[in-house]
């Protein structure tokens, strides 16, 4: 026998995908675990199908940047 899960209770990855300002599309996992800059909506939405690791897209508008990180 299976075990049922509740979808609400799951975590679910969740990849934000916009533009940021230079124009570039960028793609972003919600925890920064993946991600990438890319010329065009097209080529960034393939990375994330490809990568099977989202569950959800979320399109922003109109502005997405990555945080910077400090090096140590």
């Amino acid at each position: 026998m299976s075990e049922l899960v509740d979808p609400l209770r799951r975590p679910v990855p969740i990849v934000f995908v916009g533009r940021n300002q230079q124009g570039n599309w960028v793609v972003r996992e919600e925890n920064g675990t993946f991600g990438g800059m890319f010329v065009n909506r097209t080529q960034a939405i393939k990375f994330v199908l490809k990568s099977g690791r989202a569950e959800a897209i979320i399109e922003m508008s109109p502005r997405l940047e990555f945080a910077t990180i400090a090096e140590p």
